[in-house]
This record gives C-alpha cells, sequence and structure tokens, in this order.
C-alpha cells in the first residue's frame, strides 16, 4: 500500500478560473472512476495523452472552497506530492497554485510558498513525555526551541540539547516513550 501525503492547496486567480477547477474537482469526487486528481483533469480538458506519465494519485479531501479569488482544497496524494499543482499551472498560466505537503512516513515536508503567504510554516516538532504527545507547527526555529524549552522545564533549547533529551532515554533506558522529533520544511520552486 501506497503511502499517503497530506497536501493543503491555495490557488489564486481570476474567478471564472477558478470556478472551472472547482467544479472539475467537485465533479471528480462524485464520479469513482479513476483517481480524483486524473478525473479533474480529465474534465478539465486533459487528453489522456497529456496525462500519459503524469503522477496524478490524489484523493481530494473535502469538497473545495472560493473566496475573494482564492480556490483552496486538500488532498491525500500517493508517496508525496503528484504532478497535479504542474498540470494546473501549465493549463491556466494565469493562476498561482500554492501547496504544502506533509508525508511522515517517508520524511517528505514541504512546501512552495517561499514568502509564508498561506503556509508560513518552517518546522513541526513532536514531543513525547511522560506518555503525552504534543505536536505543534512553527514559523521559525527560535518560535519552536523556545516552545520546546517551555514544555521540558528548559532542558531543551537547541538541536545539540534535543539530542541529548533523546539519547538520555535512549541510552539509559528510563523510558522509550520520551521522545522529541523534529521536522524542517523544505521550500521549493
Amino acid at each position: 500500500m501506497a503511502n499517503m501525503a497530506s497536501v493543503s492547496y491555495m490557488i489564486e486567480g481570476p474567478s471564472e478560473t477558478l470556478k472551472l477547477i472547482n467544479d472539475a474537482i467537485v465533479r471528480a469526487m462524485s464520479q469513482e472512476k479513476h483517481w480524483d486528481e486524473w478525473e479533474a483533469c480529465i474534465n478539465l480538458g486533459f487528453t489522456e495523452e497529456e496525462l500519459d506519465g503524469k503522477r496524478l494519485g490524489g484523493e481530494f479531501s473535502d469538497e473545495p472552497s472560493i473566496s475573494e479569488n482564492i480556490l483552496e482544497f486538500y488532498a491525500e496524494e500517493r508517496w508525496g506530492l503528484q504532478d497535479f499543482n504542474e498540470l494546473l499551472e501549465k493549463k491556466f498560466p494565469e493562476i498561482k497554485v500554492y501547496w504544502i505537503v506533509e508525508e511522515s512516513g517517508c520524511e517528505v515536508y514541504a512546501t512552495n510558498d517561499k514568502d509564508g503567504k498561506y503556509f508560513p510554516e518552517r518546522f513541526y516538532a513532536e514531543l513525547c513525555q511522560d506518555d503525552q504527545i504534543d505536536l505543534e507547527y512553527f514559523k521559525t526555529e527560535e518560535a519552536m526551541y523556545k516552545w520546546l524549552s517551555e514544555k521540558t522545564d528548559g532542558r531543551v533549547h537547541n538541536e545539540e540539547t534535543v539530542e541529548q533529551f533523546n539519547s538520555d532515554y535512549e541510552d539509559e533506558a528510563l523510558d522509550d516513550e520520551n521522545y522529541i522529533i523534529i521536522h524542517q520544511y523544505a521550500v521549493m520552486d
């Protein structure tokens, strides 16, 4: 079974174009023939030849929403980000597709939102301590370490102290369930 990635999309563009994309997505969600992204592309007029060799293994999670020239939707895509965003931008050069992808099984954390307009997250931290798991997203590394410091009573405040925290529990076998995992989002073109 494929690892599924959670992908959030924000598309800027003319309202007529966004409505076309929105309608294609909604229709694809009701068709249940192939993967939703494939069906949405067919609904938008792509030929099977144009889609040959493209990665389109995604299912839309919720119906999209449009507000003030922005289309927002979510998808679960196989093995990370698929080619749907590239196909949309190729067919509709007047739009800009912003995305963020998270797939923990393959350690994929990435976005193309360089300025953080829609997806300002750059770090994701998971802290398990005393059988309690805390998860949080951060715009900056500084904010992340401040949170970790507060959560660990000042014990963790940089990369070295994260390693020490994890090492203490691993080496001394104090508690295998205590750990810190940090993920940094790659910023892509």
